[in-house]
């Protein structure tokens, strides 16, 4: 049995791998330790572990005490190459990338095996480029819909400003701001990927994934393609490496 966890920053997603079967699950970050010492409990026999990270390094502390405490294999934690799986990162220092942002773009490269566009929509929105080639071009990072509203309401605390509904005609201060964001987020989406597009020698791909990834599939329309879970793809792909 192999188990893959990716531990973002607003859950933690994981893949149990067994000889006949994929068993998926999810909790929020917060509650990590009870959702991952149950997990361990269960994970016998395991021939690995594999982790894709952007918390904290008490989350690797722990995680590691946790495997060794059960007799488990020690985790092993993905870091970012400058070239791995037909992807070469165009970051002069690799380790600066975002771990899922490498894992999602070796997955989507995987799938679509031409120039893509991989839009990953989670507790910020990155967007990375991908030639023909598997040359990684860049990206932008843009803060998530839901933390530009949170931010606002932080300094504007006086006001009272509470969550609501994504409404283009936001008839109380909570749902102008909640649908002002995420109409912010989408346009800024809409926009990089044609800035993008028009930028690359061939046609790319559109790939959405992440958390909110139905969520603006709706609004952005069928040139985009959904796969949710390309973080934990990507670490199927390195998992089946090591």
């Amino acid at each position: 049995m192999k188990l893959l966890i990716d531990a973002g920053n607003s859950f933690i997603k994981c893949l149990l791998i067994s000889e006949n079967q994929k068993e998926s699950v999810q909790a929020p970050t917060r509650d990590y330790q009870s959702f991952l010492s149950g997990l361990l409990k269960n994970c016998k026999p395991c021939d690995s572990i594999i982790v894709s990270s952007v918390v904290t390094d008490q989350f690797t502390d722990w995680l590691i005490c946790e495997a060794q405490a059960r007799g488990l294999p020690r985790p092993q934690f993905v870091r970012v190459l400058s070239e791995y799986a037909g992807i070469s990162i165009a970051y002069s220092e690799p380790s600066a990338l975002g771990v899922d942002r490498f894992l999602a773009m070796i997955a989507a490269f995987d799938k679509i095996k031409a120039a893509v566009i991989v839009v990953d929509i989670g507790t910020a929105i990155t967007i990375d480029a991908i030639d023909e080639w598997g040359k990684h071009l860049g990206g932008v990072i843009i803060p998530g819909w839901d933390q530009m509203a949170r931010c606002l309401g932080d300094v504007t605390e006086h006001v009272g400003v509470k969550a609501g509904s994504v409404r283009l005609w936001g008839k109380n201060t909570g749902d102008a701001v909640t649908g002002g964001c995420f109409y912010s987020a989408l346009a800024g989406i809409q926009k990089v990927t044609q800035l993008m597009s028009m930028d690359m020698k061939s046609d790319p791909a559109l790939v959405l994934t992440g958390g909110g990834a139905q969520e603006f599939y709706s609004e952005l329309g069928g040139d985009f393609q959904v796969y949710e879970n390309l973080v934990l793809e990507g670490l199927e792909i390195v998992a089946n490496k090591t």
